[in-house]
């Protein structure tokens, strides 16, 4: 890898960098994580959490099958609810997954181009 930081953009206005020993995950100006490439355990990538996908499938059908034949207005609050989930699930895609050294779980990350991110911290780790 360069000196040169490489730089990811992130979902809602978030960056990560990639450097030689570290990774940097910049939140806002003044809030950010740094990682040493050596504490990094694993990383994976989800594409989506299928359970929640079709959970809020059946919310949905649930929703129009109770609204249909029972009560208007209790189906729609289950639309309602099935939209807002599968809305909620839709910007959780692609998710990449950190495993560090020290901490219990992983730290996740939304990029913009996840394959990339997820080829470069994979490579990351085949480097140290």
């Amino acid at each position: 890898m360069s000196p040169q930081a490489t730089e990811i953009e992130l979902r809602k206005r978030k960056t990560i960098q990639f450097r030689d020993k570290n990774i940097q995950v910049h939140h806002s100006e003044h809030d950010s994580v740094t990682i040493e490439t050596r504490a990094i355990q694993r990383v994976s990538m989800k594409l989506v959490d299928w359970n929640l996908v079709s959970l809020s499938a059946l919310l949905l059908l649930f929703g129009g099958y109770f609204a249909y034949t029972t009560h208007v207005l209790g189906g729609l609050l289950f639309i309602v609810l099935g939209s807002w989930s599968l809305y909620r699930t839709y910007q959780n895609r692609y998710a990449v997954y950190i495993w560090t050294d020290g901490k219990a779980g992983p730290i996740t990350i939304y990029p913009v181009a996840p394959k990339r991110c997820h080829s470069l911290l994979t490579s990351l780790i085949q480097q140290k």
